[in-house]
């Protein structure tokens, strides 16, 4: 069977094909060819191969729940929005700015931060880092792509420039998973430094047996009562000394507005480790 790019990847990893295994056709013939053969004691040796397979049973459980199907057709939204977006800023048609006046201070602490950070676009962490500062409204004084296509009207359907609203009012930070809701696929979420809560649906994550073991820090966009995580979703174990002092330090200073340089402190730390004890949200 012929999978679509843009479609759910058949390794039941929750992401798109074109994220996913587009690009990894023999792992892919592999998945198939393990499954086909369904040799049990291969399977329970391949953790990975287990998660994804329970995953993927999951998904299909949940699939014609109301709140999964609208779930998955703002998901939809979302990807093609985004890619649209990519390739504005591909074509060089957006250019970043900042309003200096009267926050010099501010905007030089930014400058600092952001010059001090490497964007790699060739992998797809440092990709969705930059993305995430250039798409989303991360500053009071720096503009933003979803910001410009309001601005511009890029958009004339009502559906996509509601979505643009509920991007530009998009929330990021570091959260706490404080509950697992696996019959729903939902997680609810404490941000660490406001306090402010949030239910999230993720099949994936909401089976997760280690959410009480770290923070995440993800983007949160609210459309048509539906709220899913987004972004470049970083993962730091609660152990982790860095983000004990960095909650610490940055719950007394906490601006809601300046979500900036938060997220390039927590970025430039967490592409250091060159260890590979950090996880990606996907590897969860």
């Amino acid at each position: 069977m012929k999978v679509g790019r843009n479609e759910l990847c058949p390794c039941g990893s929750g992401k798109k094909y074109k994220k996913c295994h587009m690009n990894k056709e023999s792992e892919l013939e592999e998945l198939k060819v393990g499954l086909k053969n369904n040799a049990l004691e291969n399977l329970l040796e391949d953790e990975d191969l287990m998660y994804n397979i329970i995953n993927g049973m999951r998904d299909f459980i949940l699939k014609d729940e109301p709140h999964i199907k609208e779930y998955k057709k703002i998901r939809k939204l979302h990807g093609e929005i985004i890619d649209n977006m990519f390739n504005y800023y591909e074509e060089g048609k957006f250019e970043p700015k900042f309003n200096l006046e009267g926050v010099k201070e501010k905007i030089n602490l930014e400058n600092i931060k952001y010059m001090n950070t490497s964007f790699d676009t060739t992998t797809q962490l440092g990709q969705q880092a930059l993305l995430n500062i250039l798409i989303y409204k991360n500053s009071s004084t720096a503009n933003c792509i979803t910001e410009e296509y309001l601005e511009k009207h890029k958009f004339r359907k009502p559906e996509k420039v509601e979505f643009l609203n509920a991007m530009l009012n998009s929330k990021a930070g570091l959260f706490e998973i404080t509950k697992n809701d696996e019959k729903n696929g939902q997680v609810y979420l404490n941000n660490v430094l406001s306090n402010e809560e949030y239910c999230i649906t993720d099949i994936a994550l909401s089976g997760s047996p280690n959410n009480d073991k770290f923070y995440l820090y993800n983007r949160i966009i609210t459309y048509n009562n539906i709220s899913f995580g987004t972004g470049v979703g970083l993962i730091f174990e609660k152990t982790d000394k860095f983000i004990k002092n960095w909650i610490k330090e940055n719950k007394k200073k906490y601006d809601p507005k300046e979500e900036l340089v938060r997220f390039l402190e927590l970025y430039n730390e967490y592409q250091k480790d060159d260890k590979g004890n950090r996880m990606r949200i996907n590897e969860i």
